[in-house]
């Protein structure tokens, strides 16, 4: 069961396979009630609504997360869990549009006031308040600070309280205050499942700024990838390459006679198997081996690699001025 759960787990990070990953563990809790319980299918429910919520926003997938915690929840006993997939089914039927109104069964004057733009901070109001404003990622990391500390602080109250030689009832104080204090911030569980959605929005939200991820660079050049150098290995050119025991870098898979290759314009022993090359050149634009780049067609970024050259030829021209004492005073 737990070779299921970890492929289903792998399964639902994968757009062309999550709708049927979703499917099979809403089968597998169908015909084993009992695995709901574990704390496997409980973080993989969670996996699915942090994927929900970022990356796989399609109707379709919604849907089947619902029926989903739909299941979970009719089969789960435990509240807390079950408030969550409660959650989790709110936030798929507010996505999907499928919230039922409530303006049949409320009077004008509270549908006005709910249609009504919230107020400027400062201004009175006696109606609807703006809605508590969603907590972002530094929230959430002083959160979870001030709940280590709290929870240090607990610690270092009851060693304190080990020690006969000090005061008994200040320690208990002392624990009684931390305790409190513990109790009024969430689970570092819950601050934790919190922070990955908020960094996870954060991330998809820049991806959709850039039009890529941070720090990601754009696919090689297809002009570039058509114009690499072919070849079909001989003997002699194996031998040349290293022998019987060199491999596609890619792949892993030894190179033998009669194998067809490209060859990257690097080094003219960084061959690989054309198969292997072209994914890797689709989503990278280097060498798989020392990571020359090839040119790509995202003028920005060509651009900015070429104000980046410049700007390394300056520091590096100033720095030799300085080494040679070679000055200009105006």
């Amino acid at each position: 069961m737990a070779v299921d759960l970890e492929d289903i787990k792998r399964r639902v990070s994968k757009k062309a396979t999550f709708e049927n990953a979703v499917a099979d563990l809403q089968k597998l809790l169908q015909d084993s009630p009992g695995l709901v319980s574990q704390d496997a299918v409980f973080d993989i429910m969670k996996r699915i609504m942090v994927l929900l919520r970022t990356r796989f926003t399609s109707p379709a997938f919604w849907r089947a997360g619902r029926r989903l915690y739909e299941t979970a929840k009719e089969k789960d006993t435990d509240a807390a869990r079950t408030a969550k997939y409660e959650d989790c089914i709110q936030s798929c039927a507010e996505h999907l549009g499928e919230v039922p109104s409530s303006s049949t069964a409320e009077g004008p004057a509270v549908q006005d006031a709910q249609h009504r733009p919230y107020l400027f901070e400062g201004q009175m109001s006696s109606e609807q308040e703006a809605p508590p404003r969603r907590r972002g990622v530094e929230d959430l990391l002083i959160a979870l600070a001030e709940r280590a500390r709290a929870s240090n602080g607990t610690m270092a109250a009851s060693n304190e309280e080990a020690d006969p030689a000090e005061d008994s009832n200040a320690p208990d104080n002392d624990i009684d205050a931390t305790a409190q204090q513990i109790g009024d911030l969430p689970s570092a569980a819950e601050l934790e499942e919190e922070l990955a959605v908020a960094l996870a929005e954060a991330l998809a939200e820049s991806e959709a700024m850039t039009g890529q991820q941070p720090g990601h660079k754009p696919p090689a050049s297809k002009h570039a990838v058509k114009a690499l150098t072919r070849e079909k290995l001989s003997a002699q050119r194996l031998r040349q390459l290293g022998g019987p025991d060199v491999q596609c870098s890619v792949c892993r898979e030894d190179l033998v006679v009669g194998d067809e290759v490209q060859i990257m314009p690097c080094n003219d022993g960084h061959v690989f198997h054309p198969p292997c090359l072209k994914p890797w050149l689709q989503e990278h634009n280097s060498c798989p081996v020392c990571r020359h780049e090839l040119p790509t067609d995202d003028d920005s970024y060509e651009r900015q690699k070429e104000r980046d050259r410049e700007n390394a030829e300056g520091a590096k021209g100033a720095a030799n001025a300085v080494q040679h004492n070679e000055f200009i005073f105006v």
